[in-house]
């Protein structure tokens, strides 16, 4: 059964109870419709019938069967055909052979006197020409570009802009006309001629060569929108914020030179005071001036008053304004950083808003900011917001934690502090790299007391949490290494289990100090007795807490108990069924056996400092968007780098000095 109106089809597939029956509705509709494309030769069939494939189009079934009727239907003479002739050629045509076959309906169409059949096939134009298509109808664009009504000029525009896309050769035919039609008194105009001006900008080199007047033209342009009021136009108060946006983007482009950003000063600074950024609106029109304040070469206390409008945006209630203002200002960082310090503590707020993405960008914002005068406070609040963090983002911030903590630490006891409170926080998502850099310093440059210190601080640290990985490597390597230093001295108060001194951690953040509490021997095999035994622990910290018990059987051999444990420990895993824990207990209670007395001190004492060259970090680990905005500088010409602020791409911070460590 066939449905011959449009509504009847959709009145069918509404009461369909399942997907097989929908399908089934479209399968027959379908076969209907080739039948009559075949027998039929009606314009008025043809006509409803396209309507019906667009419309199971629409549902995701397909139709490709009927794409040369709607060609066909394109190529009618009255307005109502073409009307969804061209609506099914943009929609159902794939393939740019086929788009070809309407070139002369579009030609045909674009020389008509009926300027409602001639903006149909603009806006087809717009939104099928590929580039044969657009070699072909380019003269006759450019013809309506002067067409008497404002109605065609826009189209033609829009179309123009489809032409430059897919053929940009054909930017220096449409550049002349750029100036005119931003000149244009119809608003419509402009705003599809600041597109083209995009578009001609980034492809055109004679475009280029007078963007300096170009961007002269827009400042003249926003200087009249900002001073003048329009009620047809106005939005909250704003004269046409389409418009100055539009304007804006293509100012970004044009102003590149000193003297065009010369000319573009006045009006920035104009439009940045004079609008209210409350509500959309505003904002967007205060947004897309700050962002274009700051990627021309513009004046210092303007890219200052940029700035500045980027921190109101951070602390509106809109989290969309925040989240735009938190990229911008990453971006801007790169140049401006003394300015953006001024904000830190509003971004800082920003790490524990609601919103994912909010607390994303401002964590790159964060690591951007950071440095060797206020590591502290970004360092301590974004260990606070570690734990809160997205588990897919938390490895690159504790890689990039690690690395601000390992470029900007003021001292070595600060540096120990941080690395271990990242462990405790993250150790499941640390890279060897930045691990094994830890205990590598420790031996190297630490002394006695920070040692005993950092060895008592990982002894609670992983006595309270055993499960972060990279916490139990470290922490039982400082146990195994400084078991003499970790213990209590004489007449020094401890703790007999490995739970009390987690208890004396509490819920303060973690300090260095003296007042930790020291363990006794006992428990400080016991706790690694515990480690090695441990399922829920990964074979590396296993195989670590081993060697940390014969390290142990050398510091604590006045204390004959706890030899004995620990021998009675390093037996017990010489059935273990990992191949690795194995070897190392047989080879360690081999070692612990009397006839190597003599060689066993030796074995076990504190190893040296590794030698070996650190790889210093990356200049950019903290700042990747430094690293892309360099690369488009090399790969693209200055005007385009800054186009577009607030992309997925753009995820910015301020670039880190390379420092050996």
């Amino acid at each position: 059964m066939s449905f011959f109106r449009l509504k009847d089809l959709i009145r069918a597939v509404r009461v369909c109870k399942t997907a097989a029956d929908e399908r089934n509705v479209i399968r027959r509709e379908s076969a209907a419709i080739r039948t009559s494309f075949r027998s039929v030769e009606s314009q008025d069939a043809r006509y409803v019938n396209v309507q019906k494939l667009v419309y199971i189009f629409l549902l995701g079934f397909p139709v490709q069967f009927g794409q040369l009727e709607c060609v066909k239907l394109a190529a009618s003479s009255r307005f109502s055909d073409k009307r969804v002739g061209y609506l099914g050629v943009g929609l159902l045509l794939e393939e740019q052979e086929l788009v070809t076959l309407v070139t002369n309906s579009l030609k045909t169409d674009l020389n008509s006197a009926d300027d409602y059949i001639v903006g149909l096939a603009l806006g087809a134009l717009a939104g099928v020409a590929s580039p044969d298509v657009a070699r072909d109808l380019a003269d006759e664009v450019v013809r309506l570009l002067d067409a008497p009504r404002a109605y065609i000029r826009k189209k033609a525009a829009l179309a123009a802009v489809r032409l430059v896309r897919q053929t940009a050769e054909l930017a220096d035919s449409f550049a002349r006309h750029v100036r005119v039609l931003l000149r244009d008194r119809h608003h419509g105009v402009q705003l599809a001629a600041a597109a083209l001006a995009v578009e001609v900008v980034q492809r055109s080199a004679d475009a280029q060569a007078e963007a300096g007047a170009l961007a002269a033209e827009i400042s003249r342009q926003l200087r009249a929108l900002a001073t003048d009021s329009s009620p047809e136009h106005s939005v909250g108060g704003i004269n046409d914020p389409f418009l100055q946006v539009s304007l804006l983007r293509v100012l970004r482009l044009a102003a590149q030179t000193p003297e065009a950003a010369d000319a573009a000063n006045d009006v920035l600074t104009q439009v940045a005071t004079q609008v209210y950024g409350t509500g959309n609106v505003g904002t967007a029109v205060l947004y897309e001036c700050a962002v274009t304040a700051l990627a021309i070469p513009s004046a210092a206390a303007l890219r200052v008053l940029a700035i500045n409008l980027l921190g109101r945006l951070l602390a509106d209630a809109d989290g969309n304004a925040r989240s735009v203002a938190l990229a911008a200002l990453a971006a801007a960082v790169v140049s401006e950083a003394a300015a953006v310090q001024r904000h830190r503590a509003t971004v800082m707020r920003c790490l524990r808003d609601a919103d994912a993405t909010i607390r994303r960008r401002a964590v790159d914002l964060a690591f951007a900011l950071a440095n060797a005068s206020n590591a502290t406070p970004v360092v301590d609040e974004l260990l606070r917001a570690l734990p809160h963090a997205d588990v897919e983002l938390r490895p690159s911030i504790v890689r990039r934690l690690a690395a601000a903590v390992t470029l900007f630490a003021p001292s070595l006891s600060w540096y120990a502090e941080r690395m271990l409170r990242v462990l405790a926080s993250a150790g499941n998502h640390m890279a060897d790299r930045d691990l094994f850099r830890f205990p590598r310093r420790m031996a190297a440059d630490a002394d006695a007391p920070l040692q005993r210190r950092a060895a008592r601080a990982g002894f609670a640290l992983l006595a309270r949490d055993r499960s972060q990985a990279a916490l139990a490597v470290a922490a039982t390597w400082m146990i195994g290494e400084y078991g003499d230093l970790l213990v209590a001295a004489a007449g020094e108060p401890s703790v007999a289990e490995p739970a009390d001194a987690a208890a004396a951690l509490g819920e303060e953040v973690l300090v260095l100090s003296d007042d930790l509490p020291a363990p006794t021997p006992a428990a400080v095999v016991r706790l690694l007795a515990d480690i090695a035994a441990a399922t829920d622990v990964s074979s590396s910290a296993r195989s670590m807490a081993l060697t940390a018990l014969t390290k142990l059987a050398g510091r604590f051999a006045a204390h004959p108990a706890v030899v004995t444990a620990i021998n009675h420990t390093l037996s017990k895993h010489t059935r273990a069924a990992d191949a690795e824990e194995q070897a190392r207990a047989v080879e360690y209670s081999r070692l612990m056996r009397s006839d190597l007395d003599n060689v066993r001190p030796a074995v076990v004492e504190r190893m040296p400092a590794p030698e070996y060259k650190e790889i210093p970090y990356d200049e950019y680990v903290l700042n990747p968007t430094a690293m892309r905005m360099k690369a488009l500088v090399l790969a693209a010409r200055p005007a385009a780098r800054s186009a577009d602020l607030i992309g997925e791409e753009a995820q910015p911070a301020a670039a880190a000095p390379t420092q050996n460590v």
